[in-house]
């Protein structure tokens, strides 16, 4: 089998989403991949998805290298969040948290980055706003479905008072879209 790595799973992350063709093809070529790359290497990350024993470990050591330690970094325990940085998406962090199993994940989402000060706005645009932005920038928020790493909402922006639909991938934006 193929030595697996942190460009791997960036595919497998991005194949997942159904990004818009505008954000797929430059990250694509920042991976140095094409789209058939991504659905061979995606595949194979799959396969390590599967609830076993031992799973955890296993994309523990894919995605080492681009662990972000912080603090007692050492010493967290099975279950705390670890973060990644993917060169990727680099305005951003991956955050994972496995079961203490050890048999699978309990999540996995981008996350921003922590940072000193008040929180910045944030562009309700794809690849720029998270899940974790909806009560900041919209009300009477609705789930319309959640799947896996997969959620979509209707909500209503602050700001605009239009009604819009949201689908998320990972807890990043994919599409954002006024609702009639």
């Amino acid at each position: 089998m193929d030595e697996l790595g942190v460009t791997d799973f960036q595919l497998h992350v991005l194949a997942l989403m159904r990004a818009p063709d505008e954000l797929a093809e430059p990250t694509l070529a920042i991976l140095g991949a094409d789209s058939v790359t991504m659905a061979e290497r995606s595949d194979l990350i799959g396969r390590h998805f599967t609830i076993r024993p031992g799973v955890t470990e296993v994309l523990r050591a894919i995605l080492s290298a681009a662990e972000i330690l912080e603090g007692a970094a050492a010493e967290a325990r099975a279950g705390d969040p670890v973060r990644y940085a993917f060169p990727a998406w680099p305005e951003l962090e991956f955050e994972v948290s496995y079961a203490p199993s050890g048999m699978a994940l309990h999540s996995a989402h981008f996350v921003r980055p922590r940072r000193p000060g008040p929180p910045q706005p944030v562009d309700v645009a794809p690849w720029s706003f998270l899940r974790e932005d909806l009560p900041g920038a919209f009300e009477h928020i609705a789930e319309v479905d959640l799947w896996d790493t997969y959620a979509s909402y209707t909500a209503t922006d602050r700001s605009s008072h239009q009604r819009c639909f949201l689908r998320f991938a990972w807890g990043l934006l994919q599409e954002v879209s006024p609702m009639q």
